[in-house]
């Protein structure tokens, strides 16, 4: 397995392929959430303008010349929040690793590659967020020394 920045000529389709099974695969888990072909398009282009706004980029994961999970880094983010400060902070916004890839430590690595980015961009604080019943990425994130920083709770009412 490879890793190596996203190349929109060459790794479009792939991605796409990837946001949609990563929004599925939310969706299953909270029904409310929109398709992913409902919003592939724009979500990526979203991902694209903020990597250009927040001094970020997309790396992507490779085997056999085909991309099976990419990650989004962003480096240079300050939270719109007043109480929250102006601390500059690193931001992990998606981990994708097709299902019939995982379990083979991709995700590590993406993880661990963003890090590195992000650490040689000058960030010092890395966060990343999660829907709190993925318990398989929620361990993951755990066992590369993430923490708990803000916890928001929901109810059907």
């Amino acid at each position: 397995m490879q890793i190596r920045r996203f190349d929109p000529d060459a790794d479009m389709a792939d991605l796409t392929r990837c946001v949609i099974e990563i929004q599925d695969y939310e969706r299953a888990i909270v029904p409310s959430m929109p398709s992913g072909d409902s919003i592939c398009a724009e979500y990526i282009s979203q991902m694209l303008q903020k990597c250009e706004r927040y001094t970020g980029c997309i790396l992507v994961a490779v085997v056999n010349d085909r991309v099976v999970g990419y990650i989004s880094v962003f480096s240079k983010m300050v939270s719109d929040e007043i109480d929250d400060g102006n601390e500059e902070f690193g931001q992990i916004g998606d981990v994708v690793v097709l299902e019939k890839h995982r379990a083979n430590g991709y995700g590590k690595r993406l993880i661990e590659e963003a890090h590195e980015l992000a650490r040689a961009q000058g960030v010092s604080i890395l966060r990343i967020g999660v829907l709190g019943q993925n318990k398989v990425a929620v361990d993951l994130y755990r066992s590369l020394g993430f923490e708990v920083f803000s916890l928001q709770l929901q109810k059907s009412i």
